[in-house]
């Protein structure tokens, strides 16, 4: 037995254990059962409450502390009176009928027993209290010769009593509550009936109630679930099994002895209805606990402010931001919280919940540069945040300079020879910063600044894996000093007297010609022995540590080398997912006919076939107190206390990251670290990745490490690792590790040609090149014309540059270009590209014969319109209006690499002032839509060609009447003047 004293720090008051002891036991829950107050109870031997005067029952007082009292009180109440007695012992031999009750120890006065001692010629005998699942028996007991005939329940006969006197019934329930008796015939064949037994069934354990540490738990966490009830005094020696349900499916094996579950990683599929259910081990008593609702919360996803648009007024910074979240925002509330920002914004405080509260439009003037936004996104469970500083968006020009280093991955240390080594070091750039990163083991980082790495190359290698060689950790797991650990055989820290252990100091750098010093602290003395090997073999109890040469101790190993009559024997050390052997052994292996085991003084095993008790894959809830029972022919025997702690395998891993706010486009290094003991040091562990509890980055492997080549925006989120045994039976997980990808606005943007300097020759290809000196992430390059606005194209990739092509250039094309490019921050414009086109004489002919063609077609084509008008329109005044909208036809399915800028094209107008005096005069216009290579559309009004005429529009205009300024207009024109004055047509 463990004492207590002996842990406790020097000039610990000896009054302490003692105040420890009564409050532990007292206040320490039953695994699965409520706490509460212990009291006495009594039982009787035999166990009848009726009996005939002249016979004694013996009254035995039970309380639930771990020793028995000194002293028990007693109390008789009989004909209003009571009679108080105190017994050494907790035994109490009576034979007077009346109430008894009894006070052991600490605990609280016992329910009363009332005894009878009868002078009735018939008795109906009946134990003291029936629970459910009990085999009851009644017994019918004759003090004459009388013939036995029947017992009644509730005056009904129940059954005739023939051969036996004894009536059984096998598994209680209410159904059996009544009152009882039997009868019978004397010689004279008179009736003779017995007293009345009333019989009230007990609820052996109160119905079980499921309580979960989380009703709606987060996607991904861990919820316990318990199934508590409260087991009668009298019968707290039951052995309870528990089962739980989700949606009538059963979770995990099934039965087991624990009264919680584990649900390490509840996912939304995992809602539903729970429950449990509890049963005797016997199958006598079964329960099952009410229905409880778990609704599993998604997390908040992270939330992003964007800059929708932005202005610059003289004296302000007009902004339009938005809060995003990926995926649907149905279940979210957003807030906005202010700092710095104007006046009437802050006094409006944060937004409610208006349709419109993921957006906000602010305005800035230069002395608040300081000012920032923060976006809270939250439902029931979770809450994340975003905060975005907007002096930043409307002044700053943010330079971004990343510095240039080297990783290397701590595994590629044991997996490559010098060889291999030097080559990489020969791929090094020619100048920069080598750095050695060994933060985790708290260490700084070790920098080399080489100007060559080329002239420097054996300087950087000794730096570099020198340094690594000597402090890198060993995969995954943090560096730790190595110390000798002391194995046994046979395994048993508690043995008999007489018998010898063997020990062994288990090195990791061992020799066997190397000597081993050992250590043995026995009392207040300590001996020492030195062996020619590893091993030692001992006699005798005490503290043993070992040294190997050049390590420090391992740490104590207590053995007790017993000469009681029983031992528990258990193993040195345990950890989480052992297999924990106990053995009850009888000195010098004598037989016992049943061991009883017990945890926490809770039965917990009882057999009357194996002396060893098993449990399969030890955790941290089987920590304990334990103690073993030998029954013998006749007498019982009690082993020593054995506290035993289950260790921990490993902690729950870290996850580290190269860089938690990663760059877009830049590579990233995941590694799951943790530790495992000296003693398992060679347990192999396998690891995984997830990133917010969905996306599995990586399957269950030995390495501990991930690399993320490229790394974009929408890759941020909560990132955790995972980290179990090859067999499963111990898994951890890491807690959440965010990591924020950065984006790098757009800037520099610079739009070029090819041929370069803006000269095209008519007829040839124009490449406009846009590009940009900074931005990641996704880029919409846009093109467009100066005197127009006209979009030509618009493109969407990950490139610091994209290309448009213009084929056959003409002289209409000449003019100002410009580019812009945008990644969510705004776009960003180019200075202005003036494209020239240079006409050769051989194109000018061919332009001239066009020309002429174009010419005749088009009168050809107004004669064709002028007779239809006349056919259809019989009144004068009445117009013909064209089609109101011509859009430039979309690229074919293949070429959806960017899309051509809907713009509405200006029309054109021909023949002028033919007859000015004329009021209702119709023109025509003829314009041409080109298909080029990529589906850009390519717009005349004066040149046809054949094979290049794919539609021709035909529109009739006419002069309006109240139009004084003679201008032209059709239906979908926009004049803007005219539109003010009324003088386009509606």
């Amino acid at each position: 037995m463990v004492n207590l004293q002996d842990k406790l720090p020097l000039g610990f008051p000896e009054q302490v254990p003692m105040l420890l002891w009564p409050l532990m036991l007292v206040l320490a829950p039953v695994n699965g059962q409520l706490a509460r107050t212990h009291k006495s109870v009594i039982s009787l031997q035999p166990p009848w409450t009726t009996v005939f005067q002249g016979e004694r029952v013996t009254l035995t007082c039970k309380e639930f502390h771990f020793y028995s009292p000194q002293k028990t009180k007693w109390f008789r109440l009989y004909l209003g009176k009571e009679i108080p007695r105190e017994t050494p012992a907790n035994t109490l031999e009576v034979r007077e009928s009346g109430e008894y009750r009894c006070q052991a120890g600490g605990s609280s006065l016992s329910s009363p027993v009332r005894l009878v001692f009868s002078s009735a010629s018939l008795i109906l005998q009946s134990p003291v209290s029936v629970f459910e699942g009990d085999s009851v028996v009644l017994r019918c007991r004759a003090k004459v010769e009388i013939t036995l005939n029947t017992i009644y329940k509730d005056d009904n006969i129940l059954a005739f009593l023939n051969k036996s006197s004894d009536f059984r019934i096998h598994h209680a329930s209410l159904k059996n509550n009544g009152a009882y008796h039997c009868t019978g015939f004397n010689r004279s064949n008179f009736p003779v009936s017995s007293n009345i037994v009333k019989i009230q069934v007990q609820e052996l354990f109160s119905r079980p109630v499921l309580r979960a540490s989380s009703s709606q738990p987060i996607n991904g966490s861990l919820v316990t679930l318990t199934c508590e009830t409260q087991l009668s005094l009298e019968r707290s020696d039951v052995q309870l099994q528990f089962r739980f349900f989700r949606d009538g499916q059963t979770l995990g094996l099934g039965w087991t002895n624990s009264s919680k579950f584990q649900i390490t990683a509840m996912r939304s599929e995992d809602s539903g209805s729970f429950w449990c259910e509890i049963d005797t081990v016997a199958h006598t008593v079964k329960k099952e606990s009410l229905r409880s609702q778990i609704r599993v919360q998604k997390p908040v996803p992270l939330p992003q402010i964007l800059t929708e648009s932005s202005s610059i007024t003289p004296g302000w910074c007009n902004l339009t931001v938005k809060c995003r979240v990926l995926g649907t925002t149905e279940d979210l509330n957003v807030i906005w919280e202010t700092q710095g920002l104007p006046r009437e914004l802050e006094q409006r405080g944060t937004l409610g919940p208006a349709p419109n509260s993921w957006t906000l439009a602010v305005s800035l003037s230069p002395s608040q540069r300081n000012a920032s936004l923060t976006c809270v996104v939250s439902n029931n469970v979770d809450q994340k945040t975003a905060t975005k500083d907007l002096g930043e968006v409307c002044w700053a020009q943010k330079s971004v300079q990343q510095e240039r280093f080297i990783y290397f991955p701590f595994h590629f240390i044991n997996s490559t020879s010098f060889m291999q080594r030097r080559s990489l070091l020969n791929s090094l750039p020619s100048a920069g910063v080598a750095k050695c990163d060994l933060g985790n083991l708290g260490w700084p980082a070790l920098s080399l600044q080489i100007s060559s790495f080329s002239d420097h190359l054996e300087q950087a290698s000794m730096l570099l894996w020198t340094s690594l060689l000597v402090l890198a950790p060993v995969c995954g797991q943090s560096a730790a000093a190595h110390k000798p650990v002391i194995s046994l055989h046979p395994p048993w820290t508690t043995v008999f007297k007489g018998d010898r252990v063997a020990l062994t100091c288990n090195g990791f750098h061992f020799n066997a010609t190397e000597k081993t010093k050992w250590h043995r602290l026995y009392g207040r003395g300590e001996t020492s022995t030195l062996t020619p090997g590893n091993t030692l073999e001992v006699w005798q109890s005490g503290n043993y540590r070992c040294q190997a040469q050049g390590s420090p101790q391992s740490d104590p190993v207590l053995l007790v080398f017993s000469s009681v009559s029983l031992i528990l024997q258990a193993p040195y050390s345990v950890f989480e997912g052992d297999t924990l052997v106990l053995r009850c052994k009888k000195r010098r292996n004598e037989k016992l006919t049943a061991v009883k085991y017990t945890w926490n003084e809770k039965t917990l095993f009882k057999s009357n076939k194996s002396s060893d008790f098993l449990i399969p894959q030890a955790s941290s809830n089987n920590s304990g107190n334990y103690q073993c029972f030998g029954y013998g022919d006749k007498n019982v025997f009690k082993s020593n206390n054995k506290i035993i702690k289950i260790k921990e395998l490993f902690p729950h891993p870290e996850l580290k990251v190269t860089d938690s706010q990663p760059t877009e486009g830049s590579s990233i290094n995941l590694s799951c670290e943790t530790q495992l003991p000296p003693e398992r040091s060679d347990t192999p562990l396998h690891f995984i990745f997830f990133r917010d509890d969905r996306v599995i980055l990586s399957n269950w492997s030995k390495s501990p490490e991930l690399q993320i080549p490229t790394i974009w925006r929408e890759n941020s989120g909560s990132y955790w690792c995972g980290a179990q045994t090859v067999i499963g039976s111990v898994h951890k997980r890491s807690p959440s590790l965010q990591i924020h990808v950065q984006r790098i606005p757009v800037s520099g943007v610079l739009l070029e040609s090819q041929p370069s300097g803006g000269q095209a020759v008519e007829g040839e290809t124009l490449v406009l090149v846009c590009s940009m000196a900074e931005g990641t992430g996704d880029t919409t390059f846009s093109w467009h014309r100066e005197d127009t606005q006209e979009c030509l194209g618009r493109k969407i990739q990950r490139s610091p540059r994209a290309e448009l092509e213009l084929p056959a250039i003409g002289e209409s094309h000449a003019g100002g270009y410009y580019c812009t490019a945008d990644n969510s921050y705004g776009p960003v414009q180019s200075v202005v590209l003036n494209v020239t086109v240079r006409v050769t004489p051989g194109n000018r002919d061919g332009l001239v014969t066009a020309g002429a063609i174009g010419g005749l077609l088009g009168a050809l084509l107004l004669a064709v319109v002028l007779l239809f008008h006349c056919w259809r329109q019989r009144k004068p005044g009445d117009r013909f209006l064209g089609d109101e909208t011509r859009i430039p036809p979309t690229p074919a399915p293949g070429e959806s690499s960017y899309s051509i800028c809907p713009a509405q094209v200006e029309l054109q107008r021909l023949y002028v002032d033919v007859h000015p005096k004329e009021e209702d005069l119709i023109y025509p216009e003829i314009q041409i839509i080109r298909l080029g290579e990529e589906g850009e559309a390519n717009i005349s009004g004066t040149l046809l060609e054949d094979k290049d005429v794919s539609v021709v529009y035909a529109e009739v205009k006419a002069q309006h009447p109240d139009n004084s300024a003679g201008k032209v207009c059709s239906k979908d024109e926009e004049c803007h003047e005219n539109e003010k004055l009324g003088e386009c047509p509606t």
